[in-house]
């Protein structure tokens, strides 16, 4: 199973201004784009079934991403711009046919705009993050008649 997603967002910052002390203050801002797209592929979408025929691999959710953006500051009339690409993978926990998962992500990534003068930024990242959700035969969030 694939699942693509993706997402355009943008900001007007044209007419954004700040007052200090009383003092209205214009900065120096362009408006902002963003654009992200994801994908995630589990080969084995299916997480309750738990048959030995399946192997472990086949459970994993494999994804990628990447996403460009335009930052408000504008240094020596260049927009600064921010891209980055990530991968990742969620290691299911097979406890009880849950669809719980262990997920690990990393991320590289530039900032500026790429003129020598100019503060550039290069950066890589990792998360680790954990989702736990119930069993398909847990009461979590069962309403019963009769308590």
């Amino acid at each position: 199973q694939l699942m693509v997603t993706g997402e355009v967002q943008m900001t007007d910052w044209s007419s954004y201004r700040t007052e200090f002390n009383g003092a209205a203050v214009n900065g120096n801002y362009g408006n902002t784009m963003r654009v992200s797209v994801g994908a995630q592929y589990s080969p084995h979408f299916n997480y309750l079934d738990r048959s030995t025929s399946i192997g472990y691999l086949s459970r994993i959710r494999y994804r990628a991403g990447f996403q460009y953006a335009t930052l408000p500051l504008v240094l020596q009339t260049k927009q600064q711009t921010d891209m980055m690409v990530s991968i990742g993978f969620g290691l299911p926990i097979a406890i009880q046919r849950s669809s719980s998962s262990i997920n690990f992500g990393f991320t590289a990534g530039q900032r500026g705009n790429g003129d020598a003068q100019s503060v550039n930024e290069r950066f890589i990242g990792f998360n680790f993050g954990v989702t736990v959700s119930p069993g398909i035969n847990d009461r979590w969030f069962r309403k019963f008649k009769i308590d």
